[in-house]
């Protein structure tokens, strides 16, 4: 396999999370007068999707060094596309709520493996050209995920949004399952794994900064992605489809970023 379709392929599954994060981010208000339930729990099924994602990537960490890149890759899509149905039936905000938090647990596994897979297959320079494309692919899902939910949600019922999730987490299954190939080192034996070891990052002044400066960036995005499609629908009156267009700048922007801090990466 080429190493530009390699990166593309596991870069895809690792999209579907922010694009899952973000879909049905302009259809917030319409969902919350569907499932009759408050802003705090329609906003609750965003922030629940994304604490689990975070958690989920440590828990995915130590599996992906056992079991191998490609079979806990399937397993988590697997467990996406299962959940992505279970949202679509959702006749409540308790059923949306559970079956979002397992969207999570399936889907974090995509971004784990990406990076995983590049780290094996890419050094030096070629390795931070890879990274700067998967970003992109990654920045794409808040780019994309905005505008096909805002118009799905302006033409169809809000369940087509999650339906969609399914058929595209299916697409992405069998890809994988067809071209992806194990990267993981033969006869590599990985080393106990202990919680603790979480520790080390956050004692390491690098390690410290880094995760302190990504947590105030995500904090601002997902307040901004979170309470924008209320203003716009309480203080402009707009259609679902025009505030996924509304949100549109802010996200093309981050691939603009995401695609030239891989570039300069892989220059300096």
């Amino acid at each position: 396999m080429s190493p530009r379709l390699l990166t593309f392929m596991v870069a895809f599954a690792a999209f579907l999370g922010p694009f899952t994060q973000t879909v049905y981010a302009p259809i917030l208000p319409e969902l919350g007068e569907a499932l009759k339930t408050t802003p705090l729990l329609i906003n609750l099924s965003i922030s629940i999707f994304t604490f689990v994602l975070a958690f989920m990537q440590i828990v995915y960490g130590p599996l992906v060094d056992r079991t191998g890149r490609k079979p806990t890759l399937l397993a988590g899509l697997g467990i996406y596309i299962v959940a992505s149905l279970g949202c679509f039936w959702s006749g409540s905000i308790e059923m949306l709520l559970a079956f979002r938090a397992l969207q999570a647990v399936g889907i974090a596994a995509g971004a784990v493996v990406a990076v995983t897979v590049i780290g094996d297959r890419f050094e030096g320079a070629e390795r931070g050209r890879a990274m700067g494309s998967f970003q992109m692919m990654v920045a794409l899902g808040p780019v994309v995920g905005p505008v096909v939910g805002g118009f799905l949600g302006e033409h169809l019922d809000f369940h087509y949004v999650f339906l969609l999730l399914a058929i595209v987490g299916g697409v992405a299954l069998l890809s994988n399952a067809m071209c992806l190939e194990e990267t993981r080192p033969a006869g590599s034996q990985p080393r106990a794994f202990h919680p603790g070891q979480y520790l080390e990052v956050l004692r390491n002044r690098q390690g410290l900064a880094i995760m302190l400066l990504s947590f105030v960036q995500y904090y601002a995005f997902y307040n901004y992605l979170v309470f924008m499609p209320r203003v716009l629908d309480s203080s402009y009156g707009l259609s679902a489809a025009e505030k996924g267009m509304v949100l549109l700048p802010l996200f093309i922007a981050v691939v603009i970023g995401s695609f030239s801090g891989g570039r300069l990466l892989g220059r300096w």
